[in-house]
């Protein structure tokens, strides 16, 4: 058994726990959380440390098959010119490149205090990781494709790799990219199999405003960037809405869904969104939506929502690290009001509940085994984080 104990502890469950500590077995589940109230006595055998404990970090949203793309696409330009860059630099991919990388990035992300982590696939690459790491992944296989006669094919293909990932005992669902992306006959394939496995649905949302642009009126940076590619639009018309509102409808309705970036969602939005579906979360990906658009999303907005609101990563082609805290430093630098005990619940415990995972992640419970991290350099006066804050993985 292991005494863990520090200056304070966020369960999640109730109020920050000052000189208290954890009960573990040697599995690293908690027997019991041992509250003082600020009046911790002399306990045998306890290691305590001077920072405040947090349950294991849950990444919502990541690309470990991406990780390759390190520094190799120019910052702050744009999604449209993200995507060109990523088609081009995926042409020439090398898979002894690809599956270095892949490791590089789930070590990374183990010493960050990542216990779970949505990862997006659009192959197997990353498959023989996942099976062998000590983070625990759920996979969506992501598809894309405008061409709605192309649509059956498509998702065939998605289904032998989700199947790929089954035969590992991984788990893995089919989702979708983008509202820009899917045809409304492959959304219609991906919904039905979503009731059918009570699968989660993760996906890019709002994350330029050229996005909101094709749905409203049929133009923008997006759709000269499709053209370019000779993708054909005949079949696709514009609604006179934004894009959340314009493709909700082609999700389903009762099962979780994940939206991921909002960098561009409004009140309407977030209204028309809840009115649909009340198991809605909002990922928000903060260093990569200031890689890619320079912009953060209204986080403010979504907060005084009381939404669900989870923290991802995106790839290392959108960010220069894969850190949950180093997320939460720039949230707290651009919205100080939210406080750190919220932060943490959208690192931890909203994340586990998103990807079905909160019986063992999210929060200290007995009888869980979420992962003990501790931050370091923490500023007790504000109770908040330091730009100097860092990540210990205790357990």
């Amino acid at each position: 058994m292991r005494r863990i104990g520090a200056n304070y502890i966020i369960t999640n469950t109730g109020k920050a726990l000052r000189n208290s500590y954890l009960e573990l077995d040697n599995e690293g589940v908690i027997l019991q959380i041992v509250e003082t109230n600020g009046d911790l006595q002399e306990v045998s055998n306890l290691e305590f440390y001077n920072g405040v404990l947090v349950p294991g970090f849950v990444n919502t949203h990541a690309h470990l098959e991406l990780s390759y793309m390190k520094d190799a696409i120019e910052p702050k330009k744009g999604l449209p010119h993200f995507i060109a860059s990523l088609r081009k630099i995926r042409e020439n991919a090398n898979q002894k490149q690809i599956k270095t990388a892949i490791e590089a990035a789930n070590a990374e992300m183990q010493r960050e205090g990542i216990v779970l982590v949505g990862d997006i696939s659009n192959s197997t690459d990353a498959l023989f990781c996942k099976k062998d790491s000590n983070i625990e992944y759920k996979t969506f296989v992501e598809v894309f494709g405008l061409d709605k006669y192309k649509a059956h094919e498509i998702f065939e293909k998605a289904k032998e790799i989700q199947e790929q990932f089954s035969l590992v005992n991984l788990t893995a669902s089919i989702t979708a990219h983008a509202p820009y992306s899917v045809s409304e006959k492959l959304f219609e394939l991906i919904t039905e199999l979503s009731y059918q496995e009570n699968a989660t649905i993760s996906i890019h949302n709002q994350e330029t405003e050229s996005e909101n642009q094709m749905f409203i009126d049929k133009t923008g940076e997006l759709i000269d960037l499709f053209k370019s590619f000779g993708i054909q639009f005949n079949t696709f018309y514009p609604t006179g809405y934004n894009s959340l509102p314009s493709t909700i409808i082609h999700l389903p309705k009762c099962s979780k869904l994940n939206l991921v970036h909002n960098t561009f969602s409004c009140q309407t939005d977030i209204d028309k969104a809840l009115a649909y579906n009340t198991h809605t979360y909002w990922t928000v990906c903060p260093n990569a939506n200031l890689y890619i658009e320079d912009r953060l999303p209204d986080i403010d907005l979504l907060y005084k929502n009381n939404l669900r609101i989870c923290i991802g990563t995106d790839s290392l082609a959108s960010n220069t690290q894969l850190s949950v805290l180093e997320e939460l430093k720039t949230i707290q630098k651009n919205f100080s009001s939210i406080p750190f005990v919220e932060l943490i619940k959208w690192s931890s415990y909203n994340g586990a509940e998103a990807l079905d995972k909160l019986e063992k992640y999210g929060s200290f419970e007995s009888g869980k085994k979420p992962g003990v991290v501790l931050i370091e350099n923490f500023d007790f006066d504000s109770f908040k984080l330091k730009q100097n804050s860092q990540v210990r993985f205790l357990l």
